[in-house]
């Protein structure tokens, strides 16, 4: 096995246990609410649980396309960052911004 099978196999197994949590939600919106959750542990500056960060940005990638709304994109493109092994070395406005994104993201999930 190479490692980008590894790497794969990696992700899926770990976002499997978010699915189990959410079980009566979308997955769109289960994974817009670990996107938050992944976000405001940026804002509190920590690093996020790893399988929020995948499904939340994987969620995030698919509202893109129907909601150009620029807090999304951003959101969607710190997660993805760190989704694919990057780091994001936030300063007080990064945190105050990545608390924003989250509250945004919350917004978009709202029924």
């Amino acid at each position: 096995m190479d490692k980008e099978q590894r790497r794969r196999r990696a992700t899926i197994a770990a976002i499997a246990p978010l699915a189990a949590r959410h079980p009566d939600l979308p997955p769109s919106i289960a994974g817009l609410e670990d996107a938050a959750e992944a976000l405001d542990a940026l804002a509190a500056g920590m690093a996020p649980d790893r399988a929020r960060v995948i499904a939340g940005a994987l969620a995030l990638d698919a509202f893109r396309w129907t909601t150009p709304s620029r807090d999304l994109l951003d959101a969607a493109a710190g997660l993805r960052i760190i989704a694919t092994g990057g780091t994001l070395d936030l300063d007080e406005a990064g945190r105050a911004r990545a608390r924003q994104l989250a509250e945004a993201v919350r917004r978009e999930g709202a029924p």
